[in-house]
């Protein structure tokens, strides 16, 4: 008994020793459990939800982008970029946290710098009048690239996450195994292991509680969850999965249904991927990961239909003519591009003649109307002459272009084409008379390095080159333009090298006379420019090129210039019969915003009146709406005093309806007009009707290209006051005008 007593004296002991240690270690085993389940749970999975978070805010960013340039509406998405570029930046701390270097972080600020300023200048764009769409797509791209810039970066933090996640659970695993052999050791310990077991019981209890939470998550979850085994069959489908299967397969899909055999083939071949898919009519995103230790595929499902919805509709935006429905300039350069891959094909662009006036005076819904009407007469037009493969497109205005594949297109062909086109188009809102100029580049077998934008530059070509060609409206691109563009850019270097170096332009003068008295009054200023290797270049040929080439702000202002230095020393010679000189404006000067204030500034400059100076401006500059920029500029200029006539009067697109509205002060009487007096052959004075318009009006007259004394009586006789022409003089140096105007002080008025 006592030898037991002493071995009970001797286990005791022992065993209260071991039963201690045994505790020992199964506390410190439950310390790093807990310390491992709190890092996957407070720290991995917290900052893997706050990562997909601030992936799903930058894809949301750059989303009410495209929905502020596809709505047109940037006023309503402000609000929405700018909480979400809040949220965006809130997270922007944490990146460190996540394990992203310094470096990296600079990078990253650097993309996210580059996307908000290019948001901010989507939305500044999209606020003007008339938005840029050719900036505003560079700035949608540059922010999906600077996006794509960073996904690579947020991937390698989200791996570094799980990670994180994954050597957590591990370890909780590891430790659990440990504690679980500890229990099985010191089972048979009475006491101490039961004081053991309930302390270990205790810790699983807690470590229980944390992992159901971790197990609901994915039932929790508000995207789409799927958990597939290793054959790929589903194990399970959270709520949300359930929900989406029932929208897009109908009532009571199952949510493993979203998933078709060929989606659960792809997964099971690769680990980890992601893929779009179509179910039903809906559009998923289907991303997996193959988690190796727990030998299970987790799958996550994103409905991205409206996105693809708002894509595709800003594709259409882009490619698209919204009043036609035909390709625009971008889908014609496209098509283009895919039928050079088989061979060159032929290129038709086609101009309507008065379409802008049409515009300027029934407005912009007729003119839809009848741009609609033209498209649903052109198309089946240019398939039944060339083809089915034939495409036709809406590229500006009223300008469209033909795109002809196979067959060969020549003048013939394309003639035919513009005699089948409407000559009378009758909508609900317009009746439009009209004819057609044709720009034709046909098939070159040998033009291998042909692209879309020498097909389109051609075709141009041609189609500017009609008005040269002595009314043909039907004009084939060939060697001949091909030369003529050579000599336009020998031309426009040349024009070039003279404005820089003034060098071989000179500015002459032609006088006008008081058909009363016979006295000069003024003059026109006319430009003349000898170039030293192309010789005397007629303003016929260089005009066009200036004008095209975007010289004419800078040649205007240089004649401009020297106008007014001219006029201002005349004054100062106190010529008493100079009333004004006359000086011919382009198109573009008329709406260019700055060009009034320019034009008054150097008046004042010279110090010179408003009414000592007068502008030519053509017909077809005048006939635009009442609100446009070109009447708004002539308007302020005719308010401070100076003179705008119309030139070649007659001649384009006179109509009493816009004329009584113009600030006009004179109408100029075209050589045309002038030439069959003083006996037109039609018995009927054209120059008479239009003089006697321009005086119900009260319009000062001058008469252009008189040669004759003939024709200067006839004039007198009908009212007309001024008259310019051969029969008082020529084109001069501006130094010969003042002569003559000294020799004209003392002439007395005719008899």
């Amino acid at each position: 008994m006592t030898r037991y007593r002493l071995l009970v004296a001797i286990l005791i002991p022992g065993i209260l020793g071991a039963g201690i240690a045994a505790s020992v270690l199964v506390y410190g085993a439950a310390e790093r459990v807990a310390e491992s389940s709190d890092l996957l749970v407070n720290e991995a999975m917290v900052d893997l939800r706050a990562l997909d978070a601030f992936r799903t805010n930058l894809l949301e960013h750059e989303r009410l982008a495209y929905e502020a340039y596809g709505t047109i509406q940037p006023q309503t998405v402000a609000p929405e970029l700018r909480e979400v570029r809040n949220r965006i930046e809130d997270r922007w701390g944490a990146l460190r946290d996540w394990g992203l270097s310094e470096e990296d972080e600079q990078r990253l600020a650097e993309h996210w710098a580059r996307i908000r300023e290019r948001a901010r200048g989507l939305l500044e764009n999209l606020n003007q009048p008339q938005p840029d769409w050719d900036r505003a797509q560079d700035q949608l791209a540059t922010m999906t690239e600077r996006r794509k810039r960073i996904e690579p970066y947020l991937e390698t933090l989200g791996r570094n996450l799980e990670d994180r996640a994954e050597a957590a659970n591990n370890a909780t695993r590891r430790d659990t195994d440990f504690m679980f052999t500890l229990v099985s050791v010191y089972t048979g310990i009475i006491f101490l292991i039961a004081l053991v077991v309930a302390r270990v019981f205790w810790r699983l209890a807690a470590i229980s509680r944390t992992n159901q939470a971790l197990a609901e998550f994915p039932r929790r979850n508000p995207n789409p969850v799927l958990t597939l085994d290793a054959s790929g069959r589903v194990t399970y489908a959270n709520p949300a999965a359930y929900e989406l299967a029932g929208t897009a397969l109908g009532p009571g899909a199952e949510g493993g249904e979203l998933l078709d055999s060929e989606t659960v083939d792809t997964l099971i071949r690769q680990g980890i991927g992601a893929l779009e898919i179509r179910r039903g009519d809906r559009i998923l995103l289907v991303e997996w990961h193959w988690l190796t230790d727990l030998r299970k595929f987790q799958v996550y499902l994103h409905d991205i239909t409206e996105q693809r919805t708002a894509e595709n509709r800003l594709r259409r935006m882009a490619y698209e003519d919204t009043v036609t429905g035909l390709p625009n300039r971008e889908g014609m350069r496209e098509v283009l591009t895919q039928a050079l891959q088989e061979a060159t094909p032929g290129v038709i662009l086609i101009s309507v003649d008065r379409f802008e006036l049409m515009t300027a005076q029934q407005g912009f819904e007729a003119a839809d109307a009848v741009l609609m009407e033209l498209a649903r007469a052109l198309g089946p037009a240019a398939r039944r002459r060339f083809g089915e493969e034939t495409t036709v497109a809406r590229l500006d205005g009223a300008l469209f272009g033909v795109v002809v594949p196979y067959t060969p297109v020549d003048r013939g062909l394309a003639g035919a084409l513009r005699q089948d086109l409407p000559k009378e188009i009758r909508t609900a809102h317009a009746f439009f008379q009209t004819d057609y100029q044709l720009g034709v580049r046909p098939h070159r077998g040998e033009d291998q390095e042909a692209t879309a934008s020498d097909l389109l530059h051609d075709a141009d070509t041609a189609l500017v080159a009609y008005e040269r060609a002595g009314g043909t409206r039907v004009m084939v691109y060939d060697a001949h333009l091909q030369e003529a563009e050579k000599e336009k850019v020998r031309i426009e270097h040349r024009i070039r090298e003279a404005l820089r170096h003034e060098r071989g332009l000179q500015l002459y003068i032609q006088p006008q006379v008081d058909l009363t008295t016979g006295r000069i009054t003024g003059g026109e200023f006319l430009l003349r420019w000898h170039d030293p290797e192309l010789g005397q270049v007629s303003p016929e040929r260089f005009i066009p090129v200036v004008e095209h080439s975007g010289l004419v702000i800078e040649l205007g202002r240089w004649v401009r210039e020297r106008a007014l230095k001219h006029l201002a020393r005349w004054r100062a010679q106190e010529f008493a019969n100079l009333s004004e000189v006359a000086i011919n404006v382009t198109s573009p000067e008329v709406f260019d915003p700055d060009w009034p204030e320019e034009v008054l500034s150097r008046l004042e400059a010279f110090g010179l009146p408003g009414r000592s100076l007068e502008l030519e401006v053509t017909e077809r500059v005048l006939a635009r709406p009442e609100d446009s920029l070109a009447i708004h500029n002539l308007r302020r200029l005719r308010e401070a005093g100076i003179h705008i006539s119309v030139d070649d009067f007659g001649t384009g697109y006179s109509s009493l309806a816009y004329l009584e509205r113009l600030p006009i002060s004179r109408v100029k009487v075209a050589k045309q007009f002038v030439d069959p007096l003083p006996h037109p052959k039609s018995g009927i004075s054209l120059a008479r009707l239009i003089l006697d318009m321009a005086h119900a009006m009260r319009l000062d007259t001058i008469a252009e290209a008189v040669e004759t004394e003939e024709q200067a009586q006839a004039l007198r006789a009908m009212g007309c006051t001024r008259a310019q022409g051969y029969l008082f003089g020529a084109a001069m140096p501006a130094e010969d005008f003042a002569e003559l105007l000294a020799g004209d002080r003392g002439k007395a008025p005719p008899r």
